[in-house]
């Protein structure tokens, strides 16, 4: 009899041994699985990083290149040339001035079209076509 009960806790115990190990393998299972995503989760986001930071450096690239060319506008500027222009805008000598009297405010001269109906920019402003 005491063989039998010996026999008995032992069956139970690699019962409970094998129940153990089966759950542990699926669990052990799940965390690879859930290993896995979080890599291709974080592989995605490294990936987004490296495209963010290159866009930023051709962003800045861009930006330096646009800040380069107005020095160098502003450099190559002549001042008898803009001497003459502001004459020019005091005289009351600007195409498309007002027929009847009238004083053209500072909105009107910076109002942007000439006769054809091309735009003159602002240097400054921002108008997609």
């Amino acid at each position: 009899m005491k063989q039998d009960n010996e026999l008995q806790r032992l069956e139970e115990f690699v019962e409970n041994l094998l129940k153990n190990f089966t759950e542990l393998r699926a669990e052990k299972k799940r965390l690879l699985q859930d290993v896995r995503e979080r890599d291709e989760i974080i592989e995605g986001l490294r990936d987004n990083v490296s495209f963010k930071d290159s866009e930023q450096e051709e962003i800045s690239q861009r930006v330096n290149k646009m800040v380069d060319q107005i020095e160098e506008w502003e450099l190559g500027l002549d001042d008898s040339e803009f001497e003459e222009s502001s004459l020019t805008v005091e005289s009351g000598g600007l195409e498309g001035e007002q027929s009847d009297g009238e004083d053209m405010t500072e909105g009107d001269a910076d109002s942007g079209e000439d006769e054809d109906g091309k735009g003159q920019q602002n240097l400054f402003s921002v108008e997609t076509s």
